[in-house]
């Protein structure tokens, strides 16, 4: 947005990964703009593990952005986005369920099951389940939930009005 479209010094889209490119356009040398790609490592996710207000041990706090951390854990993205966001009262993000309707110990139980480490066929270990990819603002909930209950091997449900996942544990039949 231009400067005289409404653009001022007082948006710096804090919390926000943005990038600005300017080029100049050489209609004899470029039949096209450049290709562009970026490399990030995703977004900082609040943990309700990683804060004490919240049953967990740590100092993340849900309304203080500058105390999370970068995670890859589909857990941890699927209750940031339950949880939802906020700037300035209003919600920008998720879905914006309280935390009385995610329960804590369901929700730690499934992210430390996505970071028990396995072993791999070739030596080492990894993380059980990781979740890499992009998560828009503007998809439908169901659609964004299913993402990502697919990428720790569970499925969502509905409870009685009251949203779970499937899958995550192994249990005995």
């Amino acid at each position: 947005v231009a400067l005289s479209q409404g653009w001022t010094s007082a948006n710096t889209m804090t919390g926000c990964a943005y990038v600005v490119v300017e080029c100049q356009w050489d209609s004899d040398n470029m039949r096209s703009p450049p290709g562009l790609s970026f490399e990030m490592e995703g977004a900082k996710l609040y943990d309700r593990r990683l804060d004490t207000t919240a049953g967990g041990s740590g100092s993340h706090r849900i309304d203080d952005p500058a105390t999370w951390a970068w995670s890859d854990n589909p857990a941890v993205a699927l209750d940031h986005f339950l949880l939802g966001r906020y700037w300035d009262g209003a919600r920008t993000f998720g879905i914006g369920l309280s935390a009385d309707e995610v329960p804590y110990s369901y929700f730690a139980a499934q992210a430390n099951i996505c970071d028990e480490d396995v072993d791999l066929k070739a030596g080492g270990t990894q993380k059980r389940y990781r979740a890499n990819g992009f998560i828009a603002a503007n998809e439908d909930y169901a659609s964004t939930i299913t993402k990502l209950c697919t990428a720790m091997a569970a499925r969502p449900a509905d409870f009685g009005g009251r949203l779970g996942v499937i899958g995550v544990e192994s249990k005995t039949p």
